[in-house]
């Protein structure tokens, strides 16, 4: 469960700085970049998925997908939270960030929250199973030096 909690906040983090960056240089209106979000969720979801391998190596199947599933969970969750603070602090951003492939034509932020969170369980859903299929087979054991 540690592990679980330490990656889904690595997510979240990585995915606040990467919209906080935008923000700051202007390019919060393009869709493309904050599409970019997925390698974050990608590449932590995988670190996670070994880190449980490594930790214990007779995880099972279920158990290692639940670990990924919550972790993305937390992480979608806390960024919904962040979404909900930064258009309260920010309200014009509501408008720049309702321009999007997903979301589109949110009239309120009630509308941006169930769209985020649905895209963001789906996303969560789908990688944690493509990445299971790679993991349910690896053996990885923990090394030590001599």
């Amino acid at each position: 469960m540690g592990n679980t909690m330490k990656y889904g906040l690595k997510i979240f983090f990585s995915i606040g700085a990467l919209f906080l960056g935008m923000n700051l240089l202007g390019l919060g209106h393009v869709s493309e970049l904050r599409a970019a979000n997925i390698i974050f969720v990608v590449y932590f979801t995988n670190q996670l998925a070994s880190a449980n391998k490594v930790d214990d190596d007779n995880i099972t199947y279920t158990s290692n997908l639940l670990s990924l599933f919550l972790a993305n969970f937390i992480a979608v969750v806390l960024c919904i939270i962040g979404v909900i603070v930064f258009v309260n602090l920010l309200p014009s951003y509501l408008e720049v960030i309702s321009v999007g492939a997903i979301w589109a034509n949110t009239e309120s932020l009630m509308q941006l929250v169930v769209a985020l969170f649905f895209e963001g369980m789906a996303g969560s859903a789908i990688v944690s199973f493509s990445l299971m299929q790679y993991w349910k087979n690896v053996k990885r054991k923990r090394t030590t030096l001599p």
